[in-house]
């Protein structure tokens, strides 16, 4: 799981200074264009801030995706493991059957994967 975090951060790292770009725009059109009166750097300066935007925008995708596919990643090898201890300590002689007896497990794995998938592990890539 290891590259799908360090990618992560590296994208999150590439977003946060991304997110930058609409106060520094205000700043420079403060600074320039209102004393210049010049519409070409406004112009320019737009056109910069809308691919940072872009750019922007299309990190958060692939960083969404990529945690979809962490988290997918974890499925496949966790889930085989618990529904094997599962189906392994439904066999014993000494435990009697229960109704949803590996139910709590699997639910357990479900709900690690939507964490990794959902907003709170983004929430934690961001905070710093």
């Amino acid at each position: 799981m290891k590259p799908y975090f360090i990618w992560a951060g590296v994208f999150s790292l590439a977003i946060n200074v991304l997110l930058l770009a609409a106060p520094l725009y205000m700043l420079q059109v403060f600074d320039r264009v209102v004393t210049s009166r010049s519409h070409e750097t406004l112009l320019m300066l737009t056109v910069a801030a809308l691919a940072a935007l872009a750019a922007m925008a299309a990190l958060d995708a692939v960083r969404g995706r990529l945690l979809a596919a962490a988290g997918l990643a974890l499925d496949r090898r966790v889930g085989p493991r618990v529904l094997h201890g599962i189906l392994e300590a439904s066999r014993t002689p000494n435990s009697a059957p229960r109704a949803g007896h590996g139910t709590p497990s699997l639910r357990d794995v479900a709900t690690l994967r939507a964490f990794l998938v959902g907003p709170g592990v983004i929430a934690l890539f961001d905070a710093p």
